[in-house]
């Protein structure tokens, strides 16, 4: 008979991983995002950590791969609690999010069923997650991290294998597909785009100015705005960007809607109008591409930027 030695899983307090929340866990989640993206079938990229969202911080925004739609992730190295679920409503609304994560360490029964009624209120593209985050290990080993996914959408597997099977891209990405393949046709040497996108956002590298410029699609609008690096606090970037706001805010027409700041981008702007409608999409391409050319021009113009 065959003697295996079997070791014994034991669960051990998360604070013995993670002393700190915001200090330890929030970052070592953004560089291990692949972890928690195996639990919830969705592809996720970040985007940036410790988000302002008026007087808050949004932990982890990231995006899904598979969409590009935004999603908002909220740590709690403890038991969920209810005030957590209103800021996590309000963060959704103040950054566009169609996928929220909710992390904590325990749920009871009524954050389950607060997270089960939006599931079950909403529809497609949202989704609401309940993640159990813990940490075990085998006698002396390391410790090793659990997600749990506790809640989460009806039949939401099985959606995500129908859009696969039907190409890789669903009909919200599908549409996106073909405005940007339309902008790449009509302007060729558009810049940030690549075959077959099918995200809301086009990102443009600003060589030299460690900045970006977004040009964003969405359902009634087209825009585009300015960000920092990949993962960079909004606070870092946002001295290097202020002194862009007035010179472009100037080179604008007038009839431009500009935000100096919404709520965490910088030089937003946006044209209104039906994006569904085709007869739209020359004109818009045109003003997007009129206004990179502009934004581009007055930041490559400065001087090297360094944070």
């Amino acid at each position: 008979m065959n003697d295996l030695s079997l070791g014994k899983l034991e669960r051990v307090e998360v604070r013995e991983a993670w002393g700190h929340e915001a200090r330890d866990f929030t970052p070592w989640l953004a560089d291990n995002l692949d972890l928690l993206a195996d639990g919830l079938g969705v592809e996720l990229e970040l985007e940036a950590t410790e988000v302002q969202v008026g007087p808050y911080r949004a932990d982890i925004v990231a995006r899904n791969r598979f969409d590009d739609s935004v999603v908002l992730i909220e740590n709690q190295l403890e038991t969920a609690n209810l005030q957590h679920l209103g800021q996590i409503l309000a963060y959704m609304a103040g950054i566009d999010a169609h996928i929220v994560v909710w992390i904590a360490t325990g749920f009871n029964q009524a954050h389950r069923s607060a997270i089960r009624w939006l599931n079950e209120h909403t529809v497609d593209p949202f989704a609401f997650f309940a993640v159990k985050v813990r940490t075990v290990r085998i006698g002396d080993s390391r410790l090793a991290p659990v997600f749990d996914v506790v809640e989460r959408p009806n039949e939401w597997e099985r959606t995500l294998q129908s859009a696969r099977s039907r190409g890789g891209v669903s009909e919200l990405g599908k549409f996106r597909r073909e405005f940007w393949m339309h902008f790449a046709d009509r302007i060729p040497e558009a810049p940030g785009l690549r075959p077959g996108h099918a995200g809301s956002n086009v990102w443009i590298p600003v060589e030299g100015a460690g900045l970006r410029i977004v040009q964003f699609l969405a359902h009634d609008r087209v825009g585009m705005y300015v960000v920092g690096k990949q993962g960079e606090l909004s606070t870092d970037v946002a001295p290097r960007i202020d002194p862009f706001v007035a010179p472009i805010k100037n080179a604008l027409d007038d009839n431009d809607t500009f935000y100096e700041r919404v709520p965490d981008y910088r030089c937003a702007i946006e044209q209104r109008g039906d994006t569904n409608d085709r007869t739209n999409w020359d004109q818009m391409v045109d003003w997007l591409d009129d206004r990179r050319r502009r934004y581009e021009k007055i930041i490559s113009a400065a001087p090297l930027q360094t944070s």
